[in-house]
């Protein structure tokens, strides 16, 4: 997911995606087009289902709610990079992960794709 932030020109589109973000607050036409976004991160919450049964996640935690942190995360980087352009993906990444291994433990959430 975060990977595709490192390419030069998805810094510039992402900051229309932000726009398109606010305006979605107000249009609901623009809400369903976020929201058929958002739901692209069906696969990543069966990778999360797929883990559980794996016993990687504890079973009381709900896949739609850690796919939902995994899109915050995300989308609150984007706005990062939009207010300070230089920031390194590769250390945001350090310390996203650095944060599940300390609640899950290491290599807890490292689904192959």
């Amino acid at each position: 997911m975060f990977g595709i932030l490192k390419r030069p020109g998805e810094k510039k589109r992402r900051k229309v995606l932000i726009a398109v973000w606010a305006e979605a607050l107000r249009n609901k036409d623009i809400l369903a087009i976020v929201r058929r976004g958002i739901a692209q991160g069906t696969p990543v919450t069966g990778k999360f289902r797929d883990a559980q049964t794996s016993g990687a996640i504890p079973k009381g935690m709900k896949p739609e709610a850690l796919t939902r942190v995994m899109l915050a995360l995300f989308q609150g980087f984007v706005l990062q990079q939009a207010w300070e352009p230089e920031v390194s993906v590769d250390e945001y990444l350090d310390g996203v992960l650095l944060l599940i291994d300390a609640a899950f433990g290491p290599r807890a959430l490292r689904m192959p794709a």
